[in-house]
């Protein structure tokens, strides 16, 4: 899997209807866990920001950065996420 799964039950039930993610669960050992993989047309990525969870575009989309979705922490520290709008966000996962 190129992506993170997180628990079904992590995220608030309104957030799972509002962005339509019934499409993204998948039931691994009994537990059932929403997929959020990056190589889709269209990746999407839960965040925690702010206190409250958000469903975010996965990856730069402004043309600035590379659209990998990853970046390395050498990169962050050399100041090349400076001229973005990025934000530092928790991602949760369970796997």
């Amino acid at each position: 899997m190129d992506g993170i799964a997180l628990a079904y039950s992590a995220l608030p039930v309104e957030l799972i209807e509002l962005h339509q993610l019934s499409k993204l669960i998948h039931d691994r050992g009994g537990e059932l866990e929403l997929w959020f993989l990056k190589n889709v047309p269209h990746p999407i990525l839960p965040v925690y920001h702010d206190g409250q969870y958000r469903i975010v575009a996965w990856g730069s989309h402004t043309g600035q950065l590379p659209r990998s979705g990853v970046t390395w922490k050498e990169t962050v520290e050399s100041g090349r996420w400076s001229t973005s709008e990025a934000v530092q966000v928790e991602i949760p996962a369970t796997l």
